[in-house]
């Protein structure tokens, strides 16, 4: 029960407002959203602005780290890009002149390893498919359908192919901070990561 002239709380069996002494009546009753209008004020303006700081200093924190870390990360990635870009001979500029980060290096002997070896299958499989072994099919009276010229061109064509999606999945692995180990290349790019440390 409440005093209808001041809105204060009032014991069930009063018989006088406790805050300005007016007759309680049998009726008493908070005035219209009187103590509603006083508490919610004191109630949900703390709440709000506790909210809104949180989300500031949130925000202000997380921007700041992501502004300190950004710099590393970035030319960790870049580097780590670079050793593929431009396939082996990137490789062997980032061995050469990378000293201290182990796994620039390993990235740039992958680069090398792999695009080296497969640029010697390539130019293995262009001259058999039209080098003398490919010529053999006139002598024989296939033409163009020479057995060397066939084999030549399928293996140009598989190691053509994993060629450029090896280089795209390097490329994105790399820069977005994945190691990507290619299947029996990574392995022999270890081995030699192994000897050329151990040589120093």
């Amino acid at each position: 029960m409440f005093c209808r002239q001041c809105g204060k709380e009032i014991a069930a069996n009063s018989k006088f407002c406790n805050g300005c002494g007016a007759p309680v009546t049998a009726d008493a009753a908070p005035p219209a959203g009187a103590k509603a209008k006083a508490a919610a004020p004191v109630a949900e303006a703390p709440r709000a602005v506790l909210r809104e700081e949180r989300v500031a200093t949130g925000n202000k924190a997380r921007v700041q780290e992501e502004a300190q870390a950004a710099p590393a990360k970035t030319k960790g990635n870049t580097r780590g890009l670079l050793c593929y870009l431009g396939f082996w001979v990137t490789g062997i500029i980032f061995l050469v002149i990378e000293k201290k980060d182990k796994l620039i290096r390993w990235h740039a002997m992958q680069s090398l390893v792999t695009f080296g070896i497969l640029n010697i299958i390539w130019g293995i499989a262009n001259t058999v498919s039209w080098g003398w072994v490919g010529g053999m099919g006139w002598g024989l009276g296939l033409g163009m359908l020479g057995p060397g010229i066939i084999a030549g061109m399928v293996v140009f064509i598989i190691f053509f192919v994993l060629w450029w999606v090896w280089w795209a999945i390097l490329m994105y692995k790399t820069y977005h901070n994945k190691v990507y180990r290619v299947p029996v290349f990574a392995g022999l790019a270890d081995r030699c990561m192994a000897a050329l440390d151990k040589n120093k």
